[in-house]
């Protein structure tokens, strides 16, 4: 029998919502820590996990029995948890975007491949079954032959529609459009069809109901 994997989550926010019941469901995933540096007021809510050991210091994850690391931080937070893992070299699942700066994820990625850390970045649907038989369709040419194709995205965001100031509406803290969005629509992209590089684009506000959401159509 294959010894079950252990898992520990930073982050009680996304990490107790979204990767807290899938772990659930794995079988062959043994939950040993959750991390919060608002642990006292979530623990209370947690009692029906068995096991599980609850800290404030994501860096005494380091010190455990821990096979697998789930990052769910902001980004600046993200990035310190990356950096440190260069020593321990354990595996990590990883939110987008990696770190605050662009030159920081660069550097960040480039020491992960050198240092042939096993690692993987949260990009969902990537996984979902639907998206692995429209990437058949599309690699077997059963509709024909891609040439070209153009994106028309519209979204609307809870944050920025409510003006919620956080990270998350903050470009400069990792946060924003670009960083939280766009990097969803880029990595679709590349999946379906290959490296993507941007030709042109445009940027528009629309107005619907009384509140302003971004269009962007990337050709």
């Amino acid at each position: 029998m294959k010894k079950k994997l252990n898992v520990a989550i930073i982050g009680s926010n996304f990490g107790l919502k979204c990767y807290l019941p899938v772990i659930k469901k794995i079988s062959k995933l043994n939950l040993k820590i959750i991390c919060s540096r608002n642990i006292d007021k979530i623990q209370h809510n947690l009692n029906n996990i068995n096991n599980v050991e609850y800290i404030n210091n994501w860096k005494k994850i380091f010190e455990k029995d821990i096979d697998i690391i789930i990052c769910a931080v902001p980004p600046k937070v993200q990035e310190k948890i990356l950096i440190f893992n260069y020593k321990f070299k354990k595996k990590i699942i990883f939110e987008k975007p990696i770190s605050s700066r662009l030159n920081t994820s660069a550097q960040i990625s480039k020491k992960i491949k050198e240092k042939k850390i096993k690692c993987e970045v949260n990009l969902t649907f990537l996984f979902h079954p639907l998206f692995a038989k429209v990437k058949n369709i599309i690699k077997k040419n059963r509709l024909g032959k891609p040439i070209n194709y153009e994106i028309n995205w519209s979204f609307i965001s809870y944050d920025f529609n409510k003006k919620i100031k956080s990270w998350k509406t903050l470009e400069r803290n990792g946060g924003g459009i670009k960083n939280i969005f766009l990097t969803h629509i880029f990595s679709y992209c590349e999946y379906f069809f290959g490296p993507v590089k941007l030709r042109k684009f445009k940027c528009e506000k629309e107005t619907f109901k009384k509140n302003i959401f971004k269009k962007k159509n990337l050709l």
